[in-house]
């Protein structure tokens, strides 16, 4: 499930992975839950980008034969 990229986010990419915190994923999940609480989570439950912890990548990662600490750098 993908929503629209928020904040710091957008500069790599349109798109985000939607990601909820414990307590707003299990109201994702469950049945009961009324279609409009639902949208209404994916609105406002997603953790927000700066509690990310980011990393630039190597381009090495596309090669399934690269590995090691070096393919990823903290920003």
């Amino acid at each position: 499930m993908t929503t629209a990229a928020r904040s710091g986010l957008f500069d790599v990419h349109g798109r985000s992975p939607l990601i909820f915190a414990a307590d707003a994923d299990r109201e994702w999940l469950d049945p009961s839950t009324p279609a409009k609480e639902v949208a209404d989570l994916a609105r406002t439950a997603a953790v927000p980008a700066d509690e990310f912890e980011w990393f630039q990548v190597s381009s090495a990662v596309n090669r399934v034969g690269n590995d090691g600490a070096g393919l990823a750098k903290p920003i």
